[in-house]
């Protein structure tokens, strides 16, 4: 092959390359320095102050203004949000997410008679 046709390949190689990496940033917000729920749920008390954690609404209780949020790697794995092994309660007293939404909650760790719960205090959507 001539140094021609190597440049040509090079070159497409480059293109095809940048391309990626364009789609793939260009698809869904950052969520820099969030935690995953398979993290904080090992050990909650650990986490003192507002967190950002990232996962997917599993379940929604309107009557409590709660949901728990999933693990997004288990999500994407198994593609339904029942077969989650960990998880993350959280309260937040805004518009409840939908299931099966992906977020980046910040709040702050609490105790609760049932357990810790992540105190919401924002949501980042993230899109599904």
């Amino acid at each position: 092959m001539n140094v021609l046709g190597k440049r040509s390949i090079a070159g497409f190689l480059v293109v095809l390359l940048g391309a990626a990496l364009a789609l793939g940033m260009g698809s869904r917000p950052e969520a820099p320095n969030a935690l995953d729920v398979i993290s904080v749920a090992a050990d909650p008390s650990a986490y003192k102050g507002d967190i950002k954690v990232r996962g997917v609404v599993a379940d929604t209780s309107s009557a409590d203004s709660t949901f728990r949020l999933i693990d997004i790697r288990e999500y994407k794995a198994c593609g339904v949000v029942t077969c989650a092994s960990k998880f993350v309660p959280v309260r937040y007293a805004g518009t409840p997410p939908k299931v099966r939404e992906e977020l980046v909650v910040t709040g702050e760790m609490v105790s609760s008679p049932k357990g810790y719960v992540l105190q919401g205090k924002e949501l980042q959507r993230l899109g599904q």
